[in-house]
């Protein structure tokens, strides 16, 4: 098939027979169609299951899944050279339009293609409207090339449900150097006909939603008109943890940029080798010239926040993430320099634990635990004799019981390879956590101010160990202060009462996603309470 005609519906079935009349007319020669029944209620999948189109494909969601979602399912099941989402109130007159269509793809570097005298230029808040200029395609007659779209991506996840979505694909692809093209065809569209029946109220929530989200990825190219496919993401955090949180919505934005120039800038660069979104990864720099790049991004954390720091900073990329956990990439010679270092543990002992119970940092109160806790734990876990202990860490005194010392003598790198190969982790809420967490490592983690919540992606790997005898807990959250914590109490009782035992019984309990069920549902009650 040269062309694939994805039309979405959702009611207005009468809409959608005068839709389907024209199209049976004037197109039916080496078309596919793919018709999609959104969640309707009037009848609508009965017409489509009966309608005499060729060629057709039939597919239904139980609830109105939106524009974007709804295409980007079809887009799937298309077998066409060319794929055409085309709206149910958009009625084509033009006999053998198909034709006009593929020549207009006889140029390579055409990438989209609408219809002259729909909306195809920008106005400085997003919004569409007519003009000569050209600089998108209207998504109620879109064509696309098949192969692009499926390599790249359709309409983004990003947007909800409707509208902003057809622009920001045609930037997409002309950020990437690819044009957008209007043919002239005799048509009628009747705009909006399903759009004039949603509730007002969810329509301007929607539309609000998904300017913010196009104006944060494209407010500098309706400034400046024209695109130097760069984008820069500063990560100003202090916290080395804080900055790998920041690598899904480096994912996001590269499958949002597929070519552009990522560079990335934070205190600790060293945690974006070899990281394949990533261009240029830099050390933070003096505050840049964004006349440079078509985005300039600062991810910046909001400790107080009690969404996980991961989908913080996918709203403030204005991005999705995919895989909602800490990406770190290790080459193999790392991996066997970690290797060898554990190798004498793994030939003695059944498991290896790794111990990073303490932190140079410490600013945050309801954080750190005691130096006589944390040393007292390392001493009875390496007293187990089936367990083979490794102290990590920097800027504090070891325990010295450890029967791998590795405090203050490992780079950034070697720690994480050295995370990535030990059985289970055993940590307060510091850098070790994430890194457990981009290795899907079993991990014990030691919570007081701050609520796991924010700071767990994966709860069936990452098991919070907490004071639940204390009202005080997440009190950071509480608060809703962004800087660094204060203890009301004054004691820290949440971590320095704390004793070894506590996460010691934790890890001896083999039901740990039962506690965390319990966990969750705990919070759940706490926030409604508050």
């Amino acid at each position: 098939m040269k062309l694939s005609v994805s039309i979405l519906c959702f009611n207005q079935v009468e809409t959608t027979k005068r839709c389907v009349e024209h199209l049976l007319k004037t197109a039916i020669e080496d078309v596919e169609f793919i018709l999609t029944d959104n969640g309707s209620s009037d009848g609508t999948f009965d017409f489509l299951s009966s309608c005499d189109l060729p060629n057709k494909k039939l597919l239904r969601h139980g609830v109105n899944i939106g524009f974007g979602a709804g295409h980007n399912t079809a887009l799937e099941h298309t077998q066409g050279e060319l794929f055409l989402p085309l709206n149910n109130d958009m009625f084509i007159k033009e006999h053998g339009w198909q034709h006009m269509v593929q020549q207009a793809f006889a140029d390579p570097k055409v990438a989209l293609a609408g219809l002259l005298g729909t909306p195809c230029a920008l106005k400085s808040d997003g919004h569409g409207h007519v003009a000569s200029q050209r600089e998108y395609v209207e998504g109620s007659f879109l064509v696309a090339r098949t192969a692009l779209v499926k390599q790249y991506g359709l309409f983004s996840p990003a947007m909800h449900m409707f509208l902003f979505d057809d622009s920001d694909l045609s930037l997409r692809f002309r950020q990437m150097g690819w044009d957008v093209v209007h043919i002239p065809l005799d048509y009628e569209h009747r705009s909006h006909v399903t759009l004039r029946r949603v509730d007002t109220r969810i329509k301007r929530q929607i539309v609000e939603h998904n300017q913010k989200v196009f104006l944060a990825r494209w407010s500098t190219y309706l400034k400046k008109r024209r695109f130097v496919n760069r984008i820069l993401v500063r990560i100003p955090s202090v916290g080395c943890g804080d900055a790998i949180c920041a690598t899904p919505a480096i994912a996001g934005l590269r499958r949002d940029h597929p070519t552009a120039e990522m560079i990335v800038e934070s205190n600790f660069p060293d945690i974006f080798d070899h990281n394949p979104n990533i261009t240029i990864s830099r050390r933070l720099t003096v505050t840049p010239n964004g006349s440079e790049y078509d985005r300039c991004i600062t991810l910046d954390p909001d400790y107080a926040a009690t969404v996980h720091l991961i989908q913080l900073y996918a709203e403030q990329a204005a991005t999705t993430v995919r895989e909602g956990r800490q990406q770190i990439f290790l080459t193999d010679g790392e991996i066997d320099e970690a290797d060898r270092i554990l190798a004498p543990l793994r030939r003695q002992y059944k498991r290896i634990v790794l111990c990073a119970l303490q932190m140079s940092r410490n600013g945050w109160q309801g954080r750190n635990w005691t130096e006589r806790h944390a040393h007292k734990f390392v001493r009875i876990l390496a007293q187990q004799g089936n367990v083979g202990v490794v102290e990590v860490g920097a800027g504090f005194q070891s325990s010295g019981a450890a029967h791998v010392d590795l405090v203050g003598k490992t780079s950034l790198r070697q720690l994480f390879a050295v995370v990535s190969l030990v059985d289970v982790c055993v940590t307060i809420d510091s850098l070790v956590l994430h890194v457990a967490q981009a290795f899907r490592r079993p991990t014990y983690a030691l919570f007081g101010a701050t609520e796991p919540v924010s700071r767990i992606a994966d709860f069936t790997t990452c098991f919070p160990v907490r004071r639940n005898d204390l009202d005080c807990l997440g009190c950071y959250h509480r608060k809703g202060d962004k800087g660094f914590n204060r203890c009301l109490r004054g004691d820290e009782a949440c971590l320095t009462g704390m004793t070894p035992e506590i996460p010691l019984q934790h890890i001896q309990t083999d039901d740990h996603l039962y506690q965390n069920i319990n966990y969750l549902q705990s919070f759940v009650r706490r926030r409604m309470s508050h």
